[in-house]
């Protein structure tokens, strides 16, 4: 007798949301780890250690407390980083929000202002609020932003006193500066990263170093840390099992004939110590520091903390894009270096040919590595108080990963719609700030849905009966389109087509009394018109306006999650390039100079 699939109609279904296992506290660094993350997620497995400075005890009560000041502090966190930082942030960025949760979004490529010692126009900002007008600098300060008080900025000021830049920039104070004055910060990362020294240089003070972020965020490393640089050691290259000498395989009594002994020194000669064997990658460090540990201030610094992980991210982006650039003979097929480079649209010079600075396939995101994939294919944990999910955008990725990889063992392992034959998927993030996922599952031949009664089996687009309390909640919650049309103008949804607006979705349907085609094949799911209205979002809607859904997959995960069925080539070649269609970009016309050749790195940073 064939095994029915679980999300076939008619199956029992859950009676209660699925939950994730309860996180474990992993032994060598103290990290909170969820389900399905690697021994490698958080610490390497102990090859990665970061020596971390306490807070100062007054930060930690705005971090963590429910006072009306620290909740007034972390709401502004941002704003009062921005306020106490050295240097600005510049680059195409949006903090703005319409609707959802607040997001730090940033486009193109990033940068980090120092201004000038002096004031262009007798108004001090960033590093010049240290030194310029010290008598006033409380008042220079509230003058900033008209959502700042001073209680907090006194004690941000005290705070900021145990940084040991800021007591060499209010040093200045005493110096007669003028605009010829050069201020030069030599920083030398050492090997305990807790030890550092305040700057005591008489002609001195600014050449940044390459911590973009010691210069732009005071309140999450107020004592000065240097953060990730080149150089940083793996433990088993500056620890204690560094002086620990290999056994000799022979005394060890590990060989026991010729061949023993040749495979063991083939093992050893594999060891390779490369660069990644030694030393902790950019990628590892933030991997460590964005972890979940009692002691981590990072995690509560609200929009701030959304801010330092975009900027974070672009800097390991940039590590990975200048390892291809230094590396272009390894990475540079000869497909690229030879006359063919001619034929490209921005290789109309002769001397260009062979220039061309690749990206290739094997970054990630890039043009190449969306291109292959297409032809291919032809976060249950406790927020802290007073803190929401749009606070911890790194809780909701992992969280969201976890119920991820259960989805795909739901459709590979358990096989809930049957036999797969292959499956693509790529996940994004909304410009609201939340992943989603985008699943295109081509079943085995017997398994195939092959007309509206086969998809009426797995695809509900009605809202559920009374009776099926934990479905119907599921369904009100997550899948009931808008309002919108004439019922909200101004919903995201609506596009404007000679002056005419409507939905992108063609919300609402119309009703069907049963599952049919349309002209170019698409399901038009059953609606049936039953005069039930519910009312969602001040608004009361009807069959019209459901998502469709699968009362299998809704009942368990209690989220968004539409399926429907792709009966069609056009509808499959759609997807396909939906799936793998890269990042959003934007047109501009490239104007021809002196130097034609073509950067495909550059191109990357300025477009993604």
């Amino acid at each position: 007798m064939p095994v029915i699939p679980a999300a076939m109609s008619g199956q029992p279904l859950s009676t209660k949301p699925l939950k994730l296992p309860s996180p474990m506290q992993y032994l060598k660094c103290g990290a909170k780890k969820f389900a399905f993350e690697t021994v490698n997620f958080c610490c390497s497995g102990g090859e990665v250690k970061i020596a971390a400075n306490e807070y100062p005890a007054e930060l930690q009560r705005l971090f963590t407390s429910n006072d009306e000041d620290a909740v007034h502090f972390r709401t502004y966190a941002r704003l009062y980083n921005n306020l106490f930082a050295f240097s600005s942030i510049g680059g195409k960025f949006d903090a703005s929000t319409y609707k959802g949760i607040y997001v730090f979004k940033m486009h193109g490529q990033m940068y980090h202002f120092v201004p000038n010692l002096l004031p262009d126009k007798g108004t001090p900002k960033y590093l010049q609020l240290y030194f310029y007008d010290g008598q006033n600098e409380a008042n220079n300060r509230l003058k900033c932003f008209p959502e700042v008080r001073r209680k907090v900025i006194d004690i941000l000021m005290r705070i900021s006193e145990q940084n040991p830049y800021v007591v060499f920039f209010q040093s200045l104070r005493e110096r007669h500066i003028t605009v010829d004055t050069k201020i030069v910060l030599n920083q030398s990362t050492v090997l305990d990263q807790r030890v550092y020294n305040a700057p005591a240089v008489d002609d001195v003070a600014v050449i940044w170093p390459d911590n973009a972020f010691l210069a732009k965020y005071p309140l999450l490393f107020p004592r000065g840390e240097c953060g990730w640089t080149q150089g940083l050691q793996k433990q088993s290259h500056g620890g204690v099992r560094n002086t620990t000498p290999l056994p000799d395989p022979i005394m060890s009594c590990a060989v026991h004939s010729a061949e023993d002994l040749l495979n063991e020194e083939d093992k050893r000669a594999s060891k390779k110590n490369t660069r990644a064997d030694k030393f902790i990658s950019a990628r590892e460090y933030f991997s460590y520091k964005l972890q979940i540990r009692p002691e981590n201030m990072l995690l509560r610094a609200g929009r701030c903390f959304q801010q330092y992980i975009v900027d974070m991210y672009v800097k390991i982006e940039n590590t990975w894009l200048d390892y291809f650039r230094n590396n272009q003979q390894s990475t540079r097929a000869e497909l690229y270096q030879g006359i063919l480079d001619s034929l490209d649209c921005g290789e109309t010079v002769a001397h260009n040919v062979g220039r061309k600075v690749i990206l290739p396939p094997t970054f990630i995101g890039g043009p190449r590595d969306m291109k292959k994939r297409y032809l291919n294919a032809m976060a249950l944990a406790e927020l802290a108080p007073g803190e929401t999910a749009q606070d911890r955008p790194d809780l909701v990725a992992r969280i969201f990963r976890a119920k991820f990889l259960l989805l795909k063992k739901e459709i590979l392992g358990k096989q809930i719609f049957g036999e797969v034959a292959a499956l693509v998927y790529v996940i994004e993030f909304q410009k609201r700030g939340l992943p989603h996922a985008h699943f295109l599952i081509i079943l085995k031949s017997d398994w195939k849905m092959k007309c509206p009664a086969d998809y009426d089996k797995y695809v509900c687009a009605e809202i559920p009966p009374v009776s099926n309390s934990n479905l119907r909640r599921t369904v009100l919650a997550h899948m009931m389109h808008g309002p919108c049309g004439v019922l909200n103008p101004e919903c995201p949804c609506m596009r404007n087509k000679g002056g005419i607006l409507s939905c992108k979705s063609k919300y609402p349907k119309q009703f069907s009394n049963e599952t049919t085609y349309n002209k170019d094949g698409y399901p038009i799911y059953q609606r049936r018109d039953t005069g039930e209205q519910v009312k969602i979002r001040n608004t009361y809607l009807d069959n019209q306006w459901v998502i469709p859904y699968n009362p299998y997959l809704s009942s368990l995960f209690d989220c968004h999650l539409n399926v429907e069925v792709c009966s069609t080539i056009k509808a499959v070649k759609y997807l396909y390039k939906y799936v793998y269609k890269g990042h959003d970009r934007v047109s501009f016309n490239v104007v021809p100079g002196e130097n034609n050749s073509v950067d495909e790195i550059n191109q990357f940073q300025s477009g993604r």
